[in-house]
């Protein structure tokens, strides 16, 4: 056995972010990971110092050379995972989605080689329902979870999402309410430019009592930032911008609020560290997981929910008046998140991991 494992994962940090969080659990059990990915994410890796290995990947496009560059595009990744394969030769390929996770996982299940696909939303992504009927185990991060084919049923283990470890030490204490009242909002890497536009035209709309307390952390693309400097400073709230946070334990410790996407990763990020949250999630994400993710913790009383056609900037402001002016509920909510966080989730990943690994 080489003890090695294949971790794929491209597109989004969404998928990207457990795949790192899992190397660091397995390489605490001596497990050397090589990461696959793709183009899109090859930055993301190595901003965070994680050599990989960038394999041909796409999706079926729309119309008829979409759909054939895409066929010559997956055949491609899929030579070159099999030949990848036969010179690494790991003891198991642990598959996240994105483009890269299909070829790759599918190779090795061709070869023979143990495969465990992981699934960060509430719903079965397309590539892992196909990979989920002939992976050894699948591995989800709700308790329930859409579109899980019958010959994967019985696979299925809850270990959560794994996410970031400085992130995943245990929930923060609630900051006190007396003061001023933090939000930290981010969109992550999809959809960003909607909260750009709807949040500082939501902020204006605040009561000035509100307002004059308000503190404001906000990631936003760097090409927006001079926009949404300009449309915050106009509203004379205190606010800080940057496209990107390097420490995101900082980003979210002094927030009575967190408001976001409801991509996997935050959901799991914002229950660990015990903050409430506003979710405005993706209209436009595959399946609608983005809105069922945030459902999980709505029904739990963790967060509050607000789809993109009811987040106008007169309706988010009317939703973040009634937060802000009830703190009790701010502080009630984020008791909950707490009960719905999975801490542990890369370590539970990695356990199952190396039972596939060891077959």
């Amino acid at each position: 056995m080489s003890n090695k494992v294949f971790l794929v994962a491209g597109g989004t940090g969404g998928h990207v972010f457990p795949a790192m969080a899992l190397a660091d659990a397995l390489a605490a059990r001596d497990v050397q990971c090589i990461f696959i990915g793709d183009k899109r994410t090859k930055n993301l890796y190595e901003r965070n110092n994680r050599p990989m290995h960038v394999l041909t990947a796409a999706t079926f496009g729309a119309g008829l050379w979409g759909k054939l560059r895409g066929a010559f595009l997956i055949a491609a990744g899929l030579i070159e995972s099999l030949d990848t394969l036969r010179e690494e030769r790991p003891d198991a390929v642990v598959g996240f989605g994105g483009y890269p996770s299909f070829p790759m996982v599918f190779a090795a299940q061709l070869l023979g080689i143990p495969t465990l696909v992981h699934e960060q939303n509430a719903v079965l992504g397309r590539a892992n329902r196909v990979l989920s009927k002939r992976a050894k185990t699948v591995a989800l991060s709700f308790d329930t979870v859409k579109n899980i084919p019958a010959a994967a049923a019985a696979k299925c283990i809850v270990t959560g999402n794994p996410i970031r470890a400085a992130l995943a030490q245990g929930p923060l204490p609630y900051p006190s309410t007396a003061g001023d009242i933090h939000l930290a909002i981010t969109a992550g890497s999809q959809g960003s430019r909607f909260f750009n536009r709807v949040l500082p035209a939501a902020t204006a709309l605040l009561p000035q009592s509100l307002r004059d307390r308000l503190r404001i952390t906000h990631q936003a693309r760097a090409e927006d930032i001079e926009e949404v400097t300009k449309a915050y400073a106009a509203t004379g709230v205190r606010f800080s911008l940057a496209p990107f946070f390097d420490d995101m334990l900082a980003f979210f410790r002094p927030a009575h609020l967190v408001i976001a996407r409801a991509g996997a990763s935050t959901v799991a990020e914002v229950t660990a560290l015990g903050r409430p949250a506003l979710f405005i999630p993706l209209a436009a994400s595959l399946d609608g997981d983005q809105a069922l993710n945030a459902a999980h913790l709505v029904k739990q009383h963790a967060a509050w929910t607000l789809t993109e056609s009811e987040a106008t900037p007169e309706g988010l402001a009317a939703h973040l008046a009634q937060l802000l002016s009830h703190p009790d509920l701010l502080a009630q909510a984020a008791d909950a998140a707490v009960v719905c966080s999975r801490p542990r989730a890369a370590e539970a990943l990695a356990d199952l991991v190396i039972v596939v690994q060891k077959g």
